[in-house]
Protein backbone atom coordinates (compact mmCIF):
# COMPACT_ATOMS: atom_id res chain seq x y z
CA UNK A 1 0.00 0.00 0.00
CA UNK A 2 2.89 2.39 0.65
CA UNK A 3 4.13 1.89 -2.90
CA UNK A 4 0.62 2.57 -4.22
CA UNK A 5 0.45 5.83 -2.28
CA UNK A 6 3.94 6.84 -3.45
CA UNK A 7 3.13 6.22 -7.10
CA UNK A 8 -0.66 6.08 -7.56
CA UNK A 9 -1.82 3.88 -10.47
CA UNK A 10 -4.66 4.70 -12.86
CA UNK A 11 -6.66 1.77 -11.46
CA UNK A 12 -6.58 0.07 -8.06
CA UNK A 13 -8.61 -3.11 -7.41
CA UNK A 14 -9.08 -4.59 -3.93
CA UNK A 15 -10.39 -8.15 -4.25
CA UNK A 16 -11.81 -8.70 -1.75
CA UNK A 17 -11.70 -5.53 0.32
CA UNK A 18 -11.70 -7.35 3.64
CA UNK A 19 -8.48 -9.19 2.82
CA UNK A 20 -6.80 -5.86 3.66
CA UNK A 21 -8.31 -5.73 7.14
CA UNK A 22 -6.16 -7.20 9.97
CA UNK A 23 -7.26 -10.67 11.07
CA UNK A 24 -9.60 -10.66 14.04
CA UNK A 25 -11.00 -7.19 13.32
CA UNK A 26 -14.79 -6.91 13.10
CA UNK A 27 -15.54 -5.79 9.53
CA UNK A 28 -19.02 -4.70 10.58
CA UNK A 29 -17.71 -1.96 12.88
CA UNK A 30 -17.39 1.46 11.17
CA UNK A 31 -14.17 2.41 12.99
CA UNK A 32 -12.44 -0.68 11.58
CA UNK A 33 -13.22 0.11 7.94
CA UNK A 34 -13.08 3.92 7.97
CA UNK A 35 -9.29 4.10 8.24
CA UNK A 36 -8.85 2.00 5.08
CA UNK A 37 -11.56 3.94 3.24
CA UNK A 38 -9.89 7.23 4.17
CA UNK A 39 -6.57 5.91 2.85
CA UNK A 40 -8.20 4.88 -0.44
CA UNK A 41 -9.91 8.27 -0.71
CA UNK A 42 -6.53 10.02 -0.40
CA UNK A 43 -5.07 7.83 -3.16
CA UNK A 44 -8.04 8.45 -5.44
CA UNK A 45 -7.91 12.21 -5.00
CA UNK A 46 -4.13 12.64 -5.12
CA UNK A 47 -3.46 10.37 -8.09
CA UNK A 48 -6.81 10.60 -9.88
CA UNK A 49 -6.97 6.87 -9.37
CA UNK A 50 -10.10 4.83 -10.03
CA UNK A 51 -10.64 2.51 -7.04
CA UNK A 52 -12.67 -0.68 -7.50
CA UNK A 53 -13.71 -2.44 -4.28
CA UNK A 54 -15.02 -6.01 -4.38
CA UNK A 55 -16.90 -7.58 -1.48
CA UNK A 56 -19.16 -10.59 -1.14
CA UNK A 57 -22.84 -10.89 -0.29
CA UNK A 58 -24.10 -12.00 3.09
CA UNK A 59 -26.69 -14.65 3.97
CA UNK A 60 -28.92 -12.07 5.64
CA UNK A 61 -32.09 -11.08 3.78
CA UNK A 62 -32.65 -7.42 2.88
CA UNK A 63 -35.22 -5.59 0.81
CA UNK A 64 -32.56 -3.27 -0.64
CA UNK A 65 -29.54 -4.57 -2.54
CA UNK A 66 -27.21 -1.91 -1.13
CA UNK A 67 -27.59 -3.53 2.30
CA UNK A 68 -26.66 -6.97 1.01
CA UNK A 69 -22.88 -6.60 0.94
CA UNK A 70 -20.74 -7.90 3.78
CA UNK A 71 -19.17 -5.61 6.34
CA UNK A 72 -19.89 -2.08 7.52
CA UNK A 73 -22.39 0.11 5.65
CA UNK A 74 -19.58 2.67 5.41
CA UNK A 75 -18.31 0.75 2.37
CA UNK A 76 -21.40 1.29 0.23
CA UNK A 77 -21.76 4.77 1.71
CA UNK A 78 -18.34 5.78 0.39
CA UNK A 79 -18.93 4.31 -3.08
CA UNK A 80 -20.04 6.65 -5.85
CA UNK A 81 -21.21 3.79 -8.04
CA UNK A 82 -22.02 0.19 -7.10
CA UNK A 83 -22.95 -2.97 -9.00
CA UNK A 84 -24.39 -6.33 -8.04
CA UNK A 85 -22.98 -9.37 -9.86
CA UNK A 86 -25.32 -12.36 -9.69
CA UNK A 87 -26.93 -15.21 -11.60
CA UNK A 88 -29.84 -14.64 -13.95
CA UNK A 89 -32.99 -15.62 -12.01
CA UNK A 90 -34.15 -17.93 -14.83
CA UNK A 91 -30.81 -19.21 -16.15
CA UNK A 92 -27.94 -20.05 -13.78
CA UNK A 93 -25.45 -20.18 -16.68
CA UNK A 94 -26.03 -16.49 -17.41
CA UNK A 95 -24.57 -13.86 -15.08
CA UNK A 96 -25.75 -10.29 -14.60
CA UNK A 97 -24.05 -7.01 -13.70
CA UNK A 98 -26.74 -4.75 -12.23
CA UNK A 99 -26.28 -1.07 -11.37
CA UNK A 100 -27.58 -0.54 -7.81
CA UNK A 101 -26.06 2.84 -6.83
CA UNK A 102 -25.27 5.78 -9.10
CA UNK A 103 -24.30 9.08 -7.46
CA UNK A 104 -22.37 10.54 -10.38
CA UNK A 105 -24.31 9.27 -13.41
CA UNK A 106 -27.65 7.90 -14.53
CA UNK A 107 -28.38 4.25 -13.82
CA UNK A 108 -26.63 2.02 -16.35
CA UNK A 109 -28.41 -0.80 -18.15
CA UNK A 110 -27.88 -4.29 -16.82
CA UNK A 111 -25.28 -6.30 -18.75
CA UNK A 112 -25.19 -10.09 -19.12
CA UNK A 113 -22.38 -12.57 -19.74
CA UNK A 114 -21.47 -16.24 -19.52
CA UNK A 115 -18.33 -18.05 -18.45
CA UNK A 116 -16.97 -20.33 -21.17
CA UNK A 117 -14.61 -23.20 -20.37
CA UNK A 118 -11.44 -23.54 -22.42
CA UNK A 119 -8.96 -26.31 -23.13
CA UNK A 120 -6.46 -26.69 -20.32
CA UNK A 121 -8.93 -25.83 -17.58
CA UNK A 122 -9.05 -22.08 -18.19
CA UNK A 123 -12.12 -19.95 -18.74
CA UNK A 124 -13.12 -16.78 -20.54
CA UNK A 125 -16.03 -14.35 -20.44
CA UNK A 126 -18.46 -14.16 -23.34
CA UNK A 127 -20.49 -10.94 -23.20
CA UNK A 128 -24.14 -11.48 -24.14
CA UNK A 129 -25.21 -7.85 -24.27
CA UNK A 130 -27.73 -5.67 -22.39
CA UNK A 131 -30.58 -7.12 -20.34
CA UNK A 132 -33.91 -5.57 -19.37
CA UNK A 133 -33.67 -7.03 -15.85
CA UNK A 134 -33.36 -4.40 -13.10
CA UNK A 135 -32.57 -4.67 -9.42
CA UNK A 136 -36.29 -4.37 -8.70
CA UNK A 137 -36.85 -7.55 -10.71
CA UNK A 138 -34.27 -9.40 -8.65
CA UNK A 139 -35.54 -8.31 -5.24
CA UNK A 140 -38.37 -10.47 -3.91
CA UNK A 141 -39.91 -11.31 -0.58
CA UNK A 142 -36.98 -13.65 -0.12
CA UNK A 143 -34.53 -10.76 -0.26
CA UNK A 144 -31.69 -10.06 -2.70
CA UNK A 145 -29.63 -12.78 -4.39
CA UNK A 146 -27.05 -14.10 -1.97
CA UNK A 147 -24.05 -16.39 -1.93
CA UNK A 148 -24.29 -19.87 -0.48
CA UNK A 149 -23.52 -20.54 3.17
CA UNK A 150 -20.46 -22.56 2.12
CA UNK A 151 -19.09 -19.72 -0.03
CA UNK A 152 -19.53 -17.27 2.83
CA UNK A 153 -17.76 -19.61 5.27
CA UNK A 154 -14.92 -20.14 2.79
CA UNK A 155 -14.48 -16.39 2.31
CA UNK A 156 -14.50 -15.89 6.09
CA UNK A 157 -11.67 -18.40 6.57
CA UNK A 158 -9.57 -16.89 3.77
CA UNK A 159 -9.80 -13.44 5.35
CA UNK A 160 -9.54 -14.47 9.00
CA UNK A 161 -6.51 -16.74 8.50
CA UNK A 162 -4.69 -14.65 5.90
CA UNK A 163 -2.14 -13.32 8.40
CA UNK A 164 -1.24 -16.69 9.86
CA UNK A 165 -2.47 -19.34 12.31
CA UNK A 166 -5.32 -18.50 14.69
CA UNK A 167 -6.63 -20.49 17.69
CA UNK A 168 -9.41 -22.83 16.57
CA UNK A 169 -11.62 -21.63 19.44
CA UNK A 170 -11.25 -18.03 18.22
CA UNK A 171 -12.08 -19.02 14.63
CA UNK A 172 -15.18 -20.91 15.77
CA UNK A 173 -16.33 -17.98 17.94
CA UNK A 174 -15.94 -15.45 15.11
CA UNK A 175 -17.72 -17.78 12.68
CA UNK A 176 -20.65 -18.19 15.09
CA UNK A 177 -20.90 -14.41 15.40
CA UNK A 178 -21.45 -14.31 11.63
CA UNK A 179 -24.14 -17.02 11.79
CA UNK A 180 -21.89 -19.60 10.15
CA UNK A 181 -22.97 -23.04 11.32
CA UNK A 182 -20.30 -25.42 12.70
CA UNK A 183 -21.02 -28.00 9.98
CA UNK A 184 -20.70 -25.34 7.27
CA UNK A 185 -17.44 -24.11 8.79
CA UNK A 186 -16.11 -27.67 8.78
CA UNK A 187 -17.06 -28.09 5.10
CA UNK A 188 -15.28 -24.83 4.29
CA UNK A 189 -12.19 -26.00 6.17
CA UNK A 190 -12.08 -29.18 4.07
CA UNK A 191 -12.70 -27.28 0.83
CA UNK A 192 -9.79 -24.92 1.52
CA UNK A 193 -7.50 -27.58 2.98
CA UNK A 194 -7.16 -25.66 6.25
CA UNK A 195 -4.46 -27.17 8.48
CA UNK A 196 -4.92 -27.92 12.18
CA UNK A 197 -1.86 -28.06 14.45
CA UNK A 198 -1.53 -28.37 18.21
CA UNK A 199 0.57 -25.74 20.00
CA UNK A 200 0.87 -26.09 23.73
CA UNK A 201 -2.56 -26.96 25.07
CA UNK A 202 -4.53 -25.56 22.15
CA UNK A 203 -5.18 -26.16 18.46
CA UNK A 204 -4.44 -23.61 15.76
CA UNK A 205 -5.83 -23.35 12.23
CA UNK A 206 -3.95 -22.06 9.19
CA UNK A 207 -4.30 -21.88 5.44
CA UNK A 208 -2.35 -24.49 3.43
CA UNK A 209 0.31 -22.00 2.25
CA UNK A 210 1.12 -21.13 5.86
CA UNK A 211 2.70 -24.52 6.46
Amino acid sequence: MREVKRKPPDLLILDPLFAYIPAGQDIYKPNVIRQLLSFLKDIAEAGETAVVIIRHLTKAKHNKAIYQGGGSMDVIGAARSAFLVCEHPNDSSTKLIVHIKHNIAVRGQTQSYEIVGEDGGGASINWLGPSDITIDDLISSEGAPRISALDEATQFLRVFLKNGPEPSTKVEKEAAARDIAPKTLERARRALGVRSKKKGKGWFLSLPDEE
